[in-house]
């Protein structure tokens, strides 16, 4: 038994889940099963001031940066298209469904002000044509689009300090490049040319510059 998909929710919540291993490498004790046994689409939330833990069923659970939203994800089946987000205010105690327009969700994040949301939506195994990316405000509920044409977007992050996006595209032939997308869905920022495919894996926290590095 391991703990795993390990995660702050702010700076006295953390989540994670158990994965069980039928089988391993080398000898280790035996591990007493944890309450409600193993369940690895199942966040447990540890608060480190009460000592206590609260079980949830989903596959995501993510707090907005100014812990006055959380956002959960569950589904029936975690391999198949049914993916469902709620979008619960923790000040006023209401939730609501949200983003209910895709198929195959993943939620990627908070804007760094808590204002938007970014999900990306796999359906059909993100086909550059059918790839698509949904901005959501969780005060409002407005939503925008990322719209990447017919080009492959291979990773995407939000900035630390602004509520921008940025994006690798690479098409296969001309090479690629770093997009830049605001909360509207609108193309900001002059596009950055890659001479071969590039995965970001970091804004610099005063969003000068971006830590990318060579798919290959």
């Amino acid at each position: 038994v391991i703990e795993y998909r390990l995660k702050w929710l702010d700076d006295n919540h953390l989540a994670y889940s158990y994965e069980e291993f039928s089988s391993y490498h080398i000898n280790t004790p035996s591990v007493p099963t944890p309450i409600g046994g193993y369940h690895p689409y199942k966040y447990i939330v540890y608060d480190i001031v009460s000592g206590k833990t609260n079980n949830t069923p989903n596959l995501e659970i993510s707090w907005s940066p100014d812990s006055r939203y959380q956002i959960t994800c569950t589904s029936r089946n975690p391999y198949e298209p049914d993916w469902e987000f709620t979008l619960l205010d923790l000040i006023s105690n209401t939730d609501r469904p949200i983003a209910q327009e895709l198929v195959f969700g993943r939620f990627l994040g908070w804007s760094f002000d808590s204002q938007w949301m970014l999900f990306m939506d796999q359906a059909n195994n993100n086909k550059p044509t059918e790839q698509r990316y949904l901005l959501v405000a969780p005060a409002t509920h407005l939503t925008s689009r990322i719209n990447t044409g017919k080009d492959l977007c291979t990773s995407i992050t939000w900035a630390y300090r602004r509520a921008v996006v940025a994006c690798t595209i690479f098409d296969g032939h001309s090479g690629g490049e770093i997009r830049f997308w605001g909360p509207d869905g609108s193309q900001i920022h002059p596009a950055i040319p890659l001479p071969k495919p590039f995965q970001i894996l970091s804004w610099t926290p005063d969003d000068s510059r971006l830590l990318i590095y060579p798919e290959d």
